[in-house]
């Protein structure tokens, strides 16, 4: 062994003996006005952590904050089919407005909240439009409209296990049918594809 070998292991034994007693001084956290904490003390139920200057233990506790304010969650566009006969294609992206509400449900009841969250809007997507007519996606989506209505309070229903409560929703991609498609919420706009392409 060489020496340089032989410092090298003894640097390391030294760092992970120093961080192994800097974790027996308590440690000081900052939780802001727009963020809640979870503590995790261990073997202990999860508990929020609000706004505030926190001591902790860092041998036997773990602090994990979370931005509380309004978040957007994109939805990506999919195919999908109507409840015509016969069914039409469409395919339709949304975007929904969020903010937590319990961040013990977000935090410690999630493995990775912001993709599940995206898998369960889009399944929420995929029940509604598969559901709906042709006529009922061709028009207004405002949160007014029964339509409007109806993705909003999916969304926040399918949502609502995540610690999340859902604001807004509004479909952003174009519904395609065929060979017309117009953009949602935006502008009316029609374009007739060429049927020699």
């Amino acid at each position: 062994m060489s020496l340089s070998e032989l410092l090298g292991g003894m640097l390391g034994w030294l760092a992970e003996f120093i961080e192994f007693v800097v974790s027996f001084v308590p440690h000081i956290e900052i939780i802001q006005f727009n963020e809640r904490g979870v503590r995790y003390v261990r073997g202990k139920r999860p508990t929020e952590v609000k706004p505030g200057v926190w001591w902790y233990w860092p041998w036997c506790t773990q602090i994990e904050k979370h931005n509380i304010s309004r978040d957007v969650l994109v939805v990506e566009s999919l195919p999908l089919e109507t409840n015509d006969i016969p069914a039409r294609r469409v395919e339709v992206g949304m975007v929904l407005t969020y903010h937590i509400v319990d961040v013990v449900q977000y935090e410690a009841e999630n493995i990775d909240a912001d993709e599940s969250m995206a898998e369960a809007a889009e399944g929420a997507m995929q029940d509604i439009i598969t559901t709906c007519l042709w006529e009922d996606l061709n028009g207004d989506t405002s949160e007014g409209t029964r339509l409007g209505g109806k993705l909003a309070r999916r969304m926040g229903k399918a949502l609502e296990k995540f610690g999340v409560e859902v604001e807004s929703c509004r479909p952003t991609e174009q519904i395609t049918l065929d060979s017309v498609s117009r953009h949602f919420g935006v502008r009316m706009e029609v374009a007739v594809k060429n049927s020699d392409d």
